[in-house]
């Protein structure tokens, strides 16, 4: 949300790809250069058709749980700095090692994207610092409040947990026939999901830099 300090958020990554695991180096790197603002967003995966035509494995939903637990996993105790073997479902590390270690306290934030509650929220509650969702102002309510059951179950506080969502009802020119976007709508849809206490919202907006700048003079100063 326009207001908060900015940071390095990396939409979610569909973990199918480097064995799981290797998306934690990837993650660090991107910290270093961001100077430690950086978020390593990981999720169980939609998009096939991306997959397919970029020549990456897309492999069965049982497959890509397995992954993203394991990596989830991984990621909080290699950067916790214990180098003991590793030993999940589907990804194994004989030393898994941070070298340099995170700029960020106490390690990188993990945000878990998605909202299935059988597999998706329990993974969020168990290991996440920041959960991204794909709804509107209206429904987001539903999804937090089983999630914050969940939270409570484990013990853990609600409040811990960073909430981010992608607007889907905001979407570029070319995807919507006879869209237009306008500072005031997105004012005026920001203003929503803040009284529904969402921390940051994800928008969609052609990237040409007078519009980049539009929004910034227009939107982010008008809700900041």
């Amino acid at each position: 949300m326009a207001g908060r300090r900015a940071a390095d958020r990396t939409p979610a990554r569909g973990d199918r790809t480097h064995g799981g695991g290797g998306w934690v180096p990837l993650a660090l790197g991107d910290g270093l250069l961001s100077g430690g603002r950086t978020y390593f967003g990981v999720g169980a995966a939609w998009f096939k058709g991306e997959a397919d035509a970029l020549g990456i494995a897309f492999p069965e939903l049982r497959e890509r749980y397995a992954l993203l637990e394991d990596t989830l996993r991984l990621a909080r105790q290699t950067w916790s700095g214990d180098t003991a073997p590793f030993e999940g479902k589907r990804v194994r590390a004989a030393y898994p090692l941070s070298n340099p270690r995170p700029l960020s306290s106490p390690r990188p934030r993990i945000l878990v994207g998605g909202d299935g509650p059988k597999r998706t929220l329990p993974l969020v509650a168990e290991y996440a610092d920041a959960w991204n969702v794909i709804t509107s102002p209206s429904r987001i309510d539903g999804h937090r409040d089983r999630l914050r059951g969940m939270f409570e179950r484990i013990g853990r506080s609600f409040d811990e947990l960073e909430v981010t969502a992608l607007d889907p009802e905001d979407l570029r020119s070319d995807e919507i026939a006879g869209y237009r976007w306008t500072p005031r709508f997105e004012v005026e849809r920001l203003a929503e999901w803040r009284k529904r206490g969402v921390d940051h919202v994800i928008v969609n907006i052609d990237a040409d830099p007078p519009n980049l700048r539009r929004f910034g003079t227009d939107v982010i100063q008008a809700v900041a």
